[in-house]
């Protein structure tokens, strides 16, 4: 075969080889733009992308973490639609990074196979290197601010009372005091919880990247009950209008609770508020007021404001009035049974105002007795009255009536309506 290839090549003239290099020039260009009409190239973003940083040179750290990027793969549509965002990643190159100072590094791309080209949007960051320290600070306690007075914080003993702050040179020095949050929640009891110390600055602002070791710091806490619940008495002075009554007085919240020296707690039972006056009044009465006359050195914890509501209800004193000649009317009596009662009808004793009573009417007034499962017999039965609006119902007289039942006599018609009396 070689010696073939050797009779042949003195047939070739450089004007073939010159056609033979053109045609495969030209083979070649077909095949890329075939290739890419079959698989076109596709460029597509990656956003957000959290930027790695390799280890510095010993006691050198970022004073700050670099920026997020946009990485853009560029190739294929076939192998750029099959990237997933996990394979996604940039790292800064800090390979001329020798010390502390500023520096404008590039932003390197992984590599995936089958991209044709990689970058990073934007290509370069700008980056502070700082030499790395550490300083001790004693743990500071912060106890929660309570908007439930009857409990209190008492001293918190941590499991640690010192701890390391490291980082950047610049931020470590920002630092003035490391606190340790107490959070509470709904505890009421002592309970031993783990709390996140902070760095702080002088103004008391959080102070960010910066290590504390520990992280977490055990603490126990205790939970201090605070106060005495007592009942409240509303107190009033004065007398309502000529004619008029206080029918109630309400206190909201029924209690309180108060603190104080404990001397002073003990025989603290009622607390009263201080005085409402009803002179003249003619209608209720309602008032928000506070406790007074306590104890000395004692003080309401709840309610927060120390006030509570008082509704003094007041009404037109009534007059007891009987109202004669009321007939009693039956209800509820069985088939084919005839009801008679005695006595036919009866006095209602009733309390309401004047005026009331003025225009009170006989149709205003029903008395029923309820015959539901009684049978032929004589029956005692307690009436039921039915008044208007303010009109009280104190009894009747008689307060119970003979209740008659038989069948009907032959050609009589059952009935539930109560006979007229007898003469």
């Amino acid at each position: 075969m070689v010696e073939g290839l050797r009779r042949l090549l003195p047939m070739f003239t450089p004007s073939d080889g010159l056609r033979f290099g053109v045609s495969l020039v030209l083979a070649l260009l077909l095949w890329g733009y075939v290739t890419t009409l079959q698989d076109p190239e596709e460029s597509r973003p990656f956003p957000n992308v959290m930027v790695r940083v390799p280890e510095l040179p010993p006691a050198l750290v970022l004073r700050s973490p670099p920026p997020l990027v946009t990485v853009r793969y560029t190739g294929p549509e076939s192998e750029i639609d099959d990237i997933t965002v996990a394979e996604v990643g940039a790292e800064l190159d800090v390979s001329e990074i020798d010390e502390a100072g500023a520096y404008r590094v590039p932003i390197r791309v992984d590599d995936i196979g089958g991209v044709r080209r990689e970058r990073a949007e934007p290509r370069e960051v700008s980056i502070t290197v700082e030499r790395e320290v550490s300083l001790p600070f004693a743990l500071t306690i912060v106890p929660p601010d309570l908007e439930d007075a009857t409990r209190r914080v008492g001293t918190v003993v941590p499991a640690a009372t010192d701890v390391t702050v490291t980082g950047p040179e610049s931020l470590v020095n920002r630092v003035d005091s490391v606190v340790l949050p107490i959070e509470i929640d709904n505890q009421s009891e002592d309970f031993e919880g783990t709390f996140v110390p902070q760095a702080r600055d002088v103004e008391g602002n959080p102070v960010a990247e910066v290590a504390i070791l520990p992280e977490a710091v055990t603490a126990v806490v205790p939970i201090v009950a605070r106060g005495k619940t007592v009942a409240v008495i509303a107190q009033v002075v004065g007398e309502p209008a000529a004619g008029y009554e206080v029918v109630s007085r309400e206190v909201e919240p029924q209690t309180v609770v108060v603190d104080g020296p404990q001397e002073a707690l003990e025989g603290l039972i009622t607390v009263t508020t201080a005085p409402i006056d009803l002179t003249g009044r003619q209608g209720s009465v309602f008032q928000r007021v506070g406790i007074e006359e306590l104890p000395p050195g004692v003080q309401v914890l709840q309610p927060s404001g120390g006030g509570v509501d008082v509704v003094v209800q007041i009404n037109q004193r009534g007059q007891v009035q009987p109202i004669p000649s009321q007939q009693v009317e039956t209800m509820n009596l069985g088939p084919g049974l005839v009801a008679r009662i005695e006595p036919p009808e009866l006095s209602v004793v009733v309390m309401a105002s004047d005026a009331q009573l003025a225009n009170l009417d006989g149709p205003d007034l029903s008395v029923r007795v309820n015959l539901d499962g009684l049978g032929v017999g004589t029956h005692q039965v307690r009436p039921s009255v039915s008044v208007p609006a303010n009109v009280q119902w104190l009894r009747t007289e008689p307060e119970t009536v003979s209740v008659i039942i038989t069948e009907p006599t032959d050609g009589a018609t059952p009935s539930a309506a109560t006979p007229p009396p007898d003469g």
